[in-house]
């Protein structure tokens, strides 16, 4: 049984590529893996060119001129400007058609993603299934653990208690949880059912991948009760740099670093080294790694 794996990626080539490298090492068979990708201007499209050109075992999807993209520097306009951009562009266009294509109905579970996310542990489509077959499990998170205690963008500390424990899994109650523990509409890390993702995509209408979270939030209400994981998380989020634009009050990363250098550095053949991180203390579903840089082989 093979999973859905949709993975959103925006001016991100050389993390992009991190996160399907991780997939090759670590679940290389697990996953039908589909990139939903979209740029802003020539340089990150020759980023991308060079990435497809790798070829890893991903279909691609080009977004562009099919998702709301303000070009602008967001800082300098008002929340209720952008708003009102969005909606005019959103009287004449629809992501949501062109993400329930994504998705399809082949497999059985669907997985979302964003392209600065990394795989450090297997994922067995098994586990899965046995603990979504209850319907009270709403999702199973990959990124979220008992050694997930640390919520880098609220800045909180949160461990998770009143859990049942099933083998190598654990399942909570998220309504009783906060940070992400508490939010199972997650689009990066969190499995669902892909029936489930295809009923409310019909009802819906949005214009960027945020958005669809939002709207997704609401919905996944309705769900049960539950939300699973492995007893330690098997993905973590790196924040390298933030280019969403919908909700600019989100924290600011201590140590950006400017998707058009690294993008400049993959073109000129460096990659990330997946060797250089270190993954043994993990304490949170975002985490800032440390990393090198090496030339491509």
């Amino acid at each position: 049984m093979q999973i859905n794996l949709i993975i959103f990626s925006y001016n991100r080539p050389m993390q992009l590529r991190l996160l399907l490298e991780s997939i090759d090492r670590w679940n290389s068979n697990v996953f039908n893996v589909t990139v939903s990708y979209n740029y802003l201007g020539d340089v990150f499209m020759e980023g991308y060119e060079k990435l497809i050109s790798e070829g890893f075992n991903t279909k691609w999807e080009c977004q562009k001129d099919n998702v709301f993209l303000y070009e602008g520097d967001r800082n300098k306009i008002s929340n209720e400007e952008y708003q009102a951009m969005y909606n005019k562009w959103l009287e004449r266009h629809n992501f949501s058609p062109l993400l329930s294509n994504m998705v399809g109905k082949r497999n059985k579970y669907t997985n979302f993603l964003c392209d600065d996310s990394v795989y450090f542990g297997s994922l067995h489509p098994s586990d899965i299934s046995v603990t979504m077959d209850d319907r009270n499990v709403v999702c199973f998170s990959t990124w979220l653990g008992l050694n997930t205690t640390y919520f880098y963008m609220e800045d909180k500390h949160h461990k998770l208690d009143n859990y049942t424990k099933w083998n190598n899994t654990v399942m909570w109650e998220w309504r009783e949880q906060e940070q992400e523990l508490g939010f199972p509409s997650s689009i990066n890390g969190n499995i669902f059912r892909t029936d489930d993702i295809l009923k409310y995509l019909e009802k819906m209408k949005f214009g960027t991948v945020n958005k669809f979270e939002a709207i997704w939030s609401g919905q996944m209400k309705k769900e049960g009760e539950l939300m699973a994981a492995y007893n330690k998380s098997i993905v973590v989020n790196i924040p390298m740099n933030r280019i969403q634009k919908d909700y600019p009050g989100n924290r600011c990363i201590e140590n950006q670093i400017d998707e058009g250098h690294l993008n400049e550095k993959y073109l000129d053949d460096y990659i990330i080294d997946y060797d250089s991180i270190d993954f043994s203390n993990i304490i949170g579903p975002h985490q800032e790694l440390d990393f090198k840089l090496k030339r491509k082989n």
